[in-house]
């Protein structure tokens, strides 16, 4: 992701009232989380962070998962036993290293997790156009869970 999409991104989750931000780290996103800094909550893997932030939605907190791509699959068998199963709501943002991507297996992993996330339902954030903030506050408002954006 570019400066302007890092900045972008940041602007978008600070205005939303996301607390914490939980996720597993990846350095494409080490500006955002530098910019969030203490409410970051780093989890080792994905099923992890949602285990993280169903505690923290059910104990009245808005997490935000933050996840690449590659870490979708990961993470489905807790989201659809734990925080799916009770009705536990967090918004999920996938950030995709896209097609393009120099290692031919994220460009694997881009493309198969897109036609997953599409068959979930998944909103698009393009944080490049304008009108991403009103995008985003209309998937939390109808409780879109998954949104993806360029990484």
């Amino acid at each position: 992701m570019n400066e302007r999409g890092i900045r972008s991104l940041c602007e978008l989750l600070s205005a939303s009232g996301v607390d914490p931000l939980v996720g597993v780290p990846t350095s494409g996103l080490n500006e955002l989380y530098r910019r969030f800094g203490d409410r970051c909550l780093f989890a080792t893997r994905e099923e992890e962070a949602v285990a993280l932030a169903t505690g923290l939605a059910l104990g009245g907190r808005r997490p935000l998962v933050i996840m690449q791509q590659s870490g979708v699959g990961n993470c489905l068998n807790a989201l659809f036993s734990l925080a799916g199963a009770y009705d536990v709501y967090f918004p999920i943002v996938v950030c995709d290293r896209g097609e393009a991507d120099p290692n031919p297996v994220q460009q694997v992993s881009s493309r198969e997790t897109a036609r997953v996330l599409g068959a979930l339902g998944a909103a698009r954030l393009d944080l490049e156009a304008g009108g991403y903030e009103e995008a985003f506050g209309s998937c939390v408002h109808s409780r879109v869970r998954w949104m993806t954006c360029a990484l």
